[in-house]
Formats: structure tokens, sequence, C-alpha cells
């Protein structure tokens, strides 16, 4: 081949060497001159509106954030956490930037984390980083499961939550005197002249301190210097307890003869409804102030862990 023929030929091979070449340049340029939105220039208001609603989860319903397990085998090695959709690409927001990421990290864990269970709960306290548990702030059990191998679970799950010290509200499930204190004992002996809403008070009262006394007890140190009743309100912001855990005990005692008739009038209706919340404020009221009094009374928690059984002595 002659050489001007190679030299033109290698020029060709050179030119069409820098057509991509020139093209990534435009593309690179294109690039630079698009313009980002401020995001941080919105309102303070207005951000946390839209934080808010990027994590509402897919049901719809804004304040929870589900954590549950993802089994990919039998074993429990296998098992991953997971949550909900929309919680699980708010983690994208996290990444933006640093200014964005202590915002929304802020309203990430101000939100309630969701439970199953306390084998669940357990497992994800000793999984998740000691910086991450320090930070939540809101912690619900679905449900209090009452299996025999979990009666010696509970104890260790709650001690392992005294590493999340901004722990303000846990709520507990609604289930947790469906099968009484213990197996074949419903509730607590009643005491001469007690109505049921107390035995019911005391009884919650004592299953919450047998099991959840690590949760509980640096709680209630706080208010050593308070009288019984400020002492009962300081527990009653950390311990949240659903209606319904009140009125499924012993079979719905607690609600015995408040049932609505076909033929009651409007204001038997009215006057139920009243008695039904009366009992309710009274059951709670006796929870609370019990679980004081079993902290600073050694004699008194004697007393009324007598006969309590399960795996635990007093």
């Amino acid at each position: 081949m002659p050489a001007q023929s190679k030299r033109k030929l290698t020029a060709a091979k050179a030119n069409s060497a820098k057509k991509p070449r020139k093209f990534a340049k435009t593309r690179r340029a294109r690039r630079n001159e698009q313009e980002y939105f401020d995001f941080m220039g919105l309102p303070t208001e207005l951000r946390i509106l839209i934080y808010e609603e990027v994590l509402a989860n897919y049901e719809g319903e804004q304040g929870a954030i589900r954590i549950y397990f993802k089994k990919n085998g039998r074993r429990p090695f296998f098992q991953k956490f997971a949550v909900s959709k929309n919680a699980a690409a708010f983690f994208g927001l996290l990444s933006v930037s640093k200014e964005v990421n202590l915002e929304a990290a802020d309203i990430y864990y101000k939100q309630w984390f969701a439970f199953e269970n306390p084998r669940v709960l357990q497992t994800f306290l000793i999984r998740a980083p000691a910086q991450v548990v320090c930070k939540i702030r809101r912690i619900s059990l679905n449900y209090w499961q009452h299996v025999p191998d979990l009666d010696g679970v509970r104890t260790p799950t709650f001690a392992l939550l005294r590493g999340a010290q901004n722990l303000e509200e846990f709520q507990f499930p609604g289930d947790i005197l469906v099968v009484g204190i213990i197996h074949r004992v419903a509730l607590l002996r009643g005491e001469p002249g007690e109505t049921p809403a107390c035995t019911i008070g005391r009884s919650l009262a004592a299953v919450l301190y047998r099991y959840c006394y690590p949760l509980l007890v640096p709680w209630m140190e706080r208010s050593d210097s308070k009288a019984l009743g400020e002492a009962a309100k300081a527990i009653a912001e950390m311990v949240k307890m659903p209606d319904l855990a009140f009125q499924t005990a012993a079979g719905n005692i607690l609600m015995e003869g408040l049932d609505h008739d076909s033929g009651d009038t409007k204001e038997v209706r009215c006057l139920k409804e009243w008695l039904k919340q009366e009992r309710l404020a009274e059951a709670r009221e006796t929870m609370l102030t019990t679980l004081v009094k079993l902290h600073r009374d050694p004699t008194f928690r004697a007393s009324q862990f007598r006969g309590f059984g399960g795996l635990q002595s007093w």
C-alpha cells in the first residue's frame, strides 16, 4: 500500500476515534449546565411535611414504621429485617446531603417502631448498631405472644432497651392479659373490697414489673423524690397501655353488665359509656400507682408476687 494511502487511512481512524470523545465532552457539558432545585431553601415546615409524606407507609398510615422479619431460610440466622416500601424509600433522602440527613433522620426516629412480638424486638436490638438504638424514641409491640419458651426471653429483651437512651414511649400490646398473668392464673387474688378494675390494674402492673423492670426501674428512679401520684403520672408518659388490655383481661369482667342492648334508651347508653370510661380510668390509675409501689416497697413487692410462679424468682 502506498504511503499516501496509509496516511489517509490513519487519519480516518483518528477522526473516527475522536468523535465519541467529542460527544462525551458535550454530554458532560450538558450535565454541568443542569439546574438543581434548592430543596433546603424551602421553608422548614414544608420540608418536614415532605419528609412525613415520603415516610408514610404504603397503607397510608402515618407515624409508624413496621419492622418485621423477611425469611430467606428455615434458620433464624438467615432472617433479615424489612420495613414498609415507603419507609425503605425514605432512606434515599438520608444520602442527599448532610443537611438533609440531619433533618430527615430526626423525623425518621420520631416515628413509632412497631415490632411483631418480643422475639423480633430482641433480635433487632441485638443486630442494630448502638448509635441507631439510642436514637429511637417510640417502640410498640403488636403481640405479647403467650408462648412458654418466651417467658425467659422478655426480660433480657427489655434489658437490651437500656441502650435506647432517648426512648420516650413504649406501647404495650392489647393481648398482654388474654391468657392471664401466667398459665392457668388469670389475675392476682382480689383483696377485700377491691373492685375488678383494681384487680386488673394490679395484675397488669405485676406482669409489667416482672418482665419489664430493666426498662421501667431507671425511669421510675427519676421520680423517687416525688409523691406517689406525681410519680404515677411520670411513669404514664413512658407506659402506653391500650384499653383493650384492660377489657380482655379474665374474660372481659371489667365491662360486665355494660354491653349495649337494643332496648336501651339514649340516657342508658350514655350512662353505660360513662361507666366504661370510669372503670378504665380506675384500672389504669391502679396499674400506674401499683408499679410505683412495686418499685419503692420490697415488702409490698414480695406480697404481690407470692405465688406468681414462672421462671423468675422474687
